[in-house]
């Protein structure tokens, strides 16, 4: 059931991953409005407990923090901008989450748009594995990443703990961040249910994927749970009878 003292959540775009994101605020008591193109994906959003908006516009006059989980920048600022935009909508005090696949310079524009509307845009520090350095320069050689984020590494999120794991494969820098107290792991491109991630692209390499899961995320308590960085989540003791078969099919 939803609590009314908690914000109002809207996710535009509930696809893989955004549909998962409504899912888990659906469960811990949000109410939460979806927006997509999709009739499909908002049927599913309405199964899983969210309401719906047809546009943007009606979204945001709905919601106090709204969660962008569209594909990239022209999409992006296809649903902030204009009059139907969320920057046109959403009432001064409001914020905007971009979880996108689109660069800090985009986020960063949004801000400097939304912030005379009164309108904020979460704002946080790139940390990134050094492996990954040589990724990240192919797209934004003129910006560094804010902070390195190295295996053992430990970060304070709220009242929480996070311990970094290297975990390369998907990418030479891949991380998963381990929650000892909470019994999860948030796995990234790592893990998920039912497998590895991705590893047929540049700089990804399968048997090193399968090391990172096999030594670094399968020696977790069985009963942790895995978040992955899309889809469902599962728990380390579901997937590690699983590991033979992957190996078997080769991905």
């Amino acid at each position: 059931m939803a609590n009314d003292n908690k914000e109002r959540i809207g996710i535009v775009g509930t696809g893989r991953m955004g549909l998962a994101m409504l899912k888990h605020l659906v469960k811990r008591g949000y109410t939460v409005t979806a927006c997509d193109v999709s009739a499909k994906a908002l049927e599913t959003a309405r199964a899983a407990g969210g309401a719906t908006a047809d546009t943007p516009a009606a979204l945001a006059k709905q919601c106090d923090f709204v969660i962008l989980g569209v594909g990239y920048t022209d999409e992006i600022n296809a649903v902030v901008y204009g009059e139907g935009g969320l920057i046109a909508n959403l009432a001064r005090g409001a914020i905007i989450a971009v979880s996108s696949t689109t660069s800090p310079a985009t986020v960063q524009q949004i801000a400097k748009d939304a912030g005379p509307r009164g309108i904020g845009v979460l704002d946080a520090p790139i940390w990134l594995h050094p492996d990954d350095l040589m990724l990240w320069r192919q797209v934004y050689p003129d910006r560094e990443p804010d902070r390195p984020l190295v295996d053992g590494q430990e970060l304070q999120v709220g009242d929480i703990k996070l311990r970094a794991m290297h975990t390369p494969g998907h990418s030479p820098g891949g991380v998963s961040l381990y929650d000892a107290a909470g019994k999860m792991v948030f796995s990234g491109d790592t893990l998920f249910k039912g497998g590895p991630g991705a590893t047929g692209r540049s700089f990804s390499d399968f048997p090193t994927i399968i090391e990172s899961i096999r030594e670094r995320l399968l020696t977790l308590p069985d009963d942790t749970r895995v978040l992955p960085g899309h889809g469902e989540e599962t728990t380390i003791g579901d997937e590690g009878p699983g590991l033979a078969g992957w190996l078997a099919r080769g991905h």
